[in-house]
């Protein structure tokens, strides 16, 4: 089992006391730390448990990287991926075995839901996945021996959208299935303005994707993000489309805008850099 981790040391501790208490036990869970700044890795080190393998691995080797990194250090058939701001459910690892236990498949995702005491506002990092195709690796399973085939992660991919690039390649190999019995729930998690703006740099992996496997959603045509382009060109869009109940949704709706911003700067960069068309 292989979790990602990058300053979450608010979350880990659930996320690892999730993966201890599966019905089905771990052999092994690679904790891959990149380049955290807070005490994430203390967090982890201080569980002292045998099965938990702490490895680090800088930013700058990006995130594709750091989670071939996790797969170097595993030792299973089958590997399973999660990130340390969620926490897989009790029988997680066990509905993905049973899942995999149709030799044909390669793989297996599962549903994904954001865990929030009350509805998500446009400060939250709302991540889910109810239906099939999303391929998002805080919720999937692979065996060891077809990501090796496929070539693991492209380490092009720094910023992400690394996962289902490389879903792509691994269905010319089996199908991937979707099992929802196999659930993880997604913590609370709030935006920040740093945070968010670092999210902008995920548009030029989008580009990359699109140039290797074509164009799909979110692109429209020969637009990427059609909503948010609308939204670049007329601010006040923000105020009618997103969930804002407090003077800290607000601020953040602020930061929204200069992420728009940002982001397209990426697409139309990144456009450029692949030599794609697309606005």
């Amino acid at each position: 089992m292989i979790v990602l981790a990058r300053d979450e040391a608010e979350r880990i501790d659930r996320c690892l006391q999730a993966i201890l208490g599966q019905s089905h036990a771990p052999d092994r869970v690679v904790v891959v730390d990149h380049g955290s700044r807070d005490s994430t890795p203390q967090r982890v080190q201080a569980w002292r448990d045998k099965s938990i393998l702490l490895v680090a691995v800088d930013t700058r080797s990006g995130i594709a990287a750091a989670r071939n990194a996790g797969v170097a250090a595993a030792e299973a058939d089958v590997v399973f991926f999660t990130d340390a701001d969620c926490a897989p459910h009790p029988g997680w690892l066990a509905e993905g075995l049973a899942a995999l236990g149709d030799r044909s498949l390669a793989g297996v995702e599962g549903v994904t839901y954001y865990e929030a005491p009350t509805p998500p506002t446009i400060s939250d990092s709302n991540t889910h996945q109810f239906n099939a195709g999303g391929y998002m690796t805080c919720n999937i399973a692979y065996r060891k021996a077809v990501l090796v085939a496929a070539g693991g992660f492209d380490p092009r991919f720094r910023n992400g959208h690394e996962d289902r690039e490389l879903a792509f390649r691994v269905r010319r190999l089996g199908e991937i299935a979707f099992s929802p019995a196999m659930v993880v729930a997604h913590q609370r998690k709030r935006h920040t303005a740093h945070g968010l703006l670092r999210l902008a740099r995920r548009a030029q992996d989008l580009v990359l994707f699109f140039k290797l496997h074509g164009r799909q959603p979110p692109c429209r045509g020969r637009v990427l993000y059609p909503g948010r382009l609308l939204t670049l060109c007329f601010p006040p869009l923000i105020l009618l489309k997103e969930s804002i109940r407090s003077g800290r949704d607000l601020g953040i709706a602020a930061v929204f805008y200069l992420y728009v911003v940002l982001e397209r700067f990426y697409i139309w960069k990144a456009a450029l850099q692949q030599r794609i068309f697309i606005i």
